[in-house]
């Protein structure tokens, strides 16, 4: 049988590419001829010392910035201490909605080299309680691993220059749409230990 096994890491984001190493078994028992068994073997390459600035971008013509996305809440470590994102805030923040125009071809920008092991993206109605919390479940709701966000996966993860753009999931709705992007990260030296943050972002159109 033959697996493939998909190699990612700094020599791959630094050239922008997807290495494939192909492993043949020597003594296939099915003539040779078998589906491909698709294995994310990720280097871990070390998320910085403080969060990305991840943005909202058009991609209809390269990479238009449209909002910065607002942090909610997170664990990330600097100079080895883990710190709370979070810590002291009450009240749920969301930037000021922006308007599309009918352009649906939005995606989320990670300026980063970290390839992201998980991630959930919520979007939400325009329906907030007190505390600014969306009120009820979310319109649409997805959960993804790293081999989901391979080429072709529930939540595509395109490489561009150095970043990740996350192309694979429809964003926006009509009318106001809530949108909270949480992500997590692997850390060199521990594989149960992640650092992660959740990105708010607000967008309105008729779409």
């Amino acid at each position: 049988m033959r697996h493939v096994v998909v190699l990612t890491g700094a020599a791959a984001v630094a050239a922008g590419i997807w290495i494939v190493l192909m492993l043949l078994d020597p003594n296939p028992s099915d003539g040779g001829v078998a589906a491909e068994v698709a294995t994310p073997l990720l280097l871990v390459v070390e998320p910085k010392d403080e969060p990305p600035m991840v943005e909202l971008v058009r991609t209809a013509d390269g990479l238009e910035r449209l909002q910065v996305g607002i942090i909610l809440n997170g664990t990330w470590r600097r100079g080895g201490d883990f710190v709370e994102l979070s810590e002291g805030v009450e009240q749920v923040t969301w930037p000021a909605a922006v308007p599309l125009a009918g352009a649906s071809n939005v995606a989320v920008r990670f300026p980063t080299e970290a390839m992201p092991i998980l991630m959930t993206v919520n979007v939400y109605g325009d329906t907030l309680d007190a505390d600014g919390a969306p009120v009820g479940e979310p319109i649409f709701s997805v959960d993804c691993a790293t081999a989901d966000m391979l080429p072709g996966g529930e939540c595509e993860l395109d490489h561009v220059s150095d970043s990740f753009v996350l192309t694979g999931v429809r964003l926006a709705r009509d009318g106001i749409s809530r949108i909270a992007v949480n992500v997590h990260w692997s850390l060199r030296d521990s594989s149960d230990t992640t650092v992660w943050a959740t990105w708010l972002f607000t967008v309105t159109g008729d779409l």
